[in-house]
Order: C-alpha cells, then structure tokens, then sequence
C-alpha cells in the first residue's frame, strides 16, 4: 500500500521565509520527520514559487523517496528551471514527465511552457535504469488537465 498510515495534511504555503501563514520546506520537512516518518513523497505545485524552494529541498534529500514536482512559465524560468534540473539529477532520477496543456508552448518546439515531472530517489532504485522508449502522454496515465483541448504530445 501507498499510504500505510493515516495521512496528514500541513495547510500552509511552502516558502523560502516562515511569515504568515508561510512555512519553509526545511521546517515542514523537520516536522514531518518528528512523527517518526522515514520517508516521504512530496506532490510540489506551487505556482512558480518552486523555483524560489527547491534548492532547500534538495539540501533534505535523504528521507524523500520521490516527488511530484508541477514546473510553471518555463519561458520566463528557463535558466532557473535549467538549473533546478541539474540539481535534481545529482540525487534523482526523472521516471515520468507530462506536459501540462492549460499552458502556452514554446513556438519553435511546440514544447508547453508548464510539466509535471516525477522524480525518484536514487538510493531507492535497486535495478538498471534505462531510457524510455514511451511517447508522451503515456496511455492510460497522463490525462489532459483541460479536457476541452487535446493534450500535449512531448518529443525529444
């Protein structure tokens, strides 16, 4: 099972400062390991401010097994995002990746401007990886996030 104990949901936005209702990823991580956890699996879509949080993230690698991590205005964020990504793949591997079709594309590549990219521990992989041979969306997965367009096809 995913989800062997009951869950537990933190209802404050995730920052690089704790003011207002605001936590940091380091206090919200240190509280969810002081309830014993040993693992854990973050879902991060937060509107651009993730550029502004991951590097904290990273720094707590060792207790999260994956994350699902929504990238916003890659147009306006490339060298961030760019950045980001290199950063990741020290300590992750990317398993999936979907094109978020409510965003814009970039007109050279038809390349949407907003993904959703999962990511996995490298500690936690125990066989060979291998590059997909998929075609992105993946049937059966990824489902549109406006279903009154299609959904973007991802080539690399």
């Amino acid at each position: 099972l995913f989800f062997k104990r009951k869950l537990i949901h933190f209802r404050n936005r995730i920052w690089d400062s704790n003011i207002k209702n605001s936590k940091t990823i380091k206090d919200s991580l240190s509280s969810i390991v002081s309830m014993n956890t040993k693992k854990i699996f973050v879902k991060m879509d937060i509107e651009t401010a993730e550029y502004r949080v991951l590097d904290s993230l990273f720094k707590t690698k060792e207790t999260i097994v994956g994350m699902v991590i929504e990238f916003h205005k890659l147009d306006e964020y490339t060298s961030e995002f760019n950045r980001i990504i290199d950063l990741a793949l020290k300590s992750f591997y990317i398993v999936h990746i979907h094109g978020n079709n409510y965003s814009k594309t970039f007109l050279k590549n038809n390349f949407p401007t907003t993904v959703e990219i999962t990511f996995m521990n490298k500690n936690f992989i125990k066989h060979p990886i291998k590059d997909s041979k998929k075609k992105y969306p993946v049937n059966d997965l990824d489902q549109a996030n406006r279903f009154s367009k299609p959904d973007h096809k991802l080539i690399f």
